[in-house]
């Protein structure tokens, strides 16, 4: 980064009301670029890589599967899952912050939207909410450490409904299975994959930003092994599983 856009990003980060709707504004002005371009609309370009390797694989529900995107932020803005959206997939999102899970249900009409964060206990946990708002996180620290190396501003805490794993899944239409798990939490990526509960469902594919770190991503390997599952991709801050009964030739 220049010097000039690090004082750039100092100057809106100082005030957290300005930060909060200078960073409003920039993310509607993606959206509508990332939507005209169309291309991937993920971190890294994985959700592109995603579609190409199901198409190739001659994957039945390549075109028509469900996800479940736990940690889902913005419906359009760096979503793991919103190509997949836009090639007739449909869904359950879930997200702690109230505007955006309101912005999923405008944009996303096929989509279930849940408004909540997911853990190991049904309670209500602190949440730290930030600008911009991908730094969000029910970790204090996470925030904090983004905030201190100059990348957001922590705008305020709140108390947010958390539930289970098994809850969310009585959110899935009876009778559909999950195809694909997307994990993105800013820390609890690991506490999730822990408490899934597999005999009720074994996705087909899982991504998780767990191999964002090399504690986090050595424990979400280790566990998604123990249940059967076997690395395929990984990219800067998202590592792909499969399952062992995923048909075709994928990864």
């Amino acid at each position: 980064m220049s010097p000039l856009k690090k004082w750039t990003k100092s100057l809106v980060l100082a005030n957290p009301r300005f930060a909060e709707r200078f960073y409003g504004m920039l993310t509607i002005l993606r959206a509508k670029r990332a939507a005209r371009d169309g291309a991937s609309f993920g971190q890294s370009g994985e959700d592109a890589w995603l579609v190409r390797q199901l198409a190739d694989s001659n994957i039945p529900w390549a075109a028509s599967g469900f996800y479940i995107d736990i940690g889902a932020n913005h419906p359009v803005v760096l979503s793991s899952t919103y190509l997949l959206y836009r090639h007739g997939w449909r869904g359950l999102t879930v997200e702690p912050i109230p505007s955006l899970c309101a912005l999923h249900r405008r944009m996303r009409p096929r989509d279930i939207c849940l408004n909540a964060g997911v853990g190991a206990r049904a309670e209500e946990r602190a949440f730290w909410e930030t600008a911009p708002d991908v730094f969000s996180s029910f970790s204090r620290e996470a925030p904090l450490e983004a905030e201190a190396n100059g990348w957001c501003r922590v705008l305020r805490e709140s108390r947010v409904r958390v539930v289970t794993p098994d809850d969310i899944l009585h959110h899935v239409p009876e009778g559909i299975a999950v195809n694909h798990l997307s994990i993105d939490t800013e820390g609890l990526d690991v506490e999730i994959l822990a408490n899934w509960p597999w005999e009720r469902s074994r996705p087909d594919l899982i991504s998780c930003e767990a191999s964002a770190t090399r504690d986090h991503r050595s424990e979400a390997n280790r566990l998604l092994t123990a249940a059967g599952y076997q690395p395929v991709k990984e990219f800067a801050v998202t590592a792909f599983w499969k399952s062992a009964t995923l048909g075709g030739d994928f990864g």
